[in-house]
């Protein structure tokens, strides 16, 4: 979050904001503070979403240069009879891969979306 204290992104972002009439601040602590908030609605307009369907989970991953990524989408069928697929994670895998661990991070990621079994 260090970016939005440069001053390339100062002489970038500034003549927005003036336009705006300085009405309102970017800086580290705003940025945080909005990125948390709209995570927040994200997971939470998901858990809503999800809530008592019947769901298939897309499992998938992916390595290069030295960085495994595990991917975790949720598929099912809307109330007007389309699918709809939607990513939970993108997970860092820091471990090695074995099956305990990968069932660790897919049940973390379906504990934060109130998704059980």
């Amino acid at each position: 979050l260090s970016i939005v204290n440069d001053s390339g992104f100062k002489k970038i972002i500034n003549p927005i904001l003036e336009s705006f009439g300085n009405t309102f601040s970017i800086d580290q602590r705003n940025v945080r503070k909005n990125v948390i908030e709209t995570a927040n609605l994200v997971v939470n307009d998901l858990k809503n979403l999800v809530k008592n369907r019947i769901l298939s989970l897309k499992i998938d991953g992916a390595t290069r240069l030295d960085k495994s990524i595990l991917g975790i989408n949720v598929q099912f069928i809307s109330d007007e009879s389309t699918l709809v697929v939607k990513t939970l994670a993108m997970i860092e895998l820091t471990e090695s891969h074995t099956a305990n661990y990968l069932k660790k991070k897919v049940l973390e990621v379906l504990n934060k979306y109130d998704i059980k079994q």
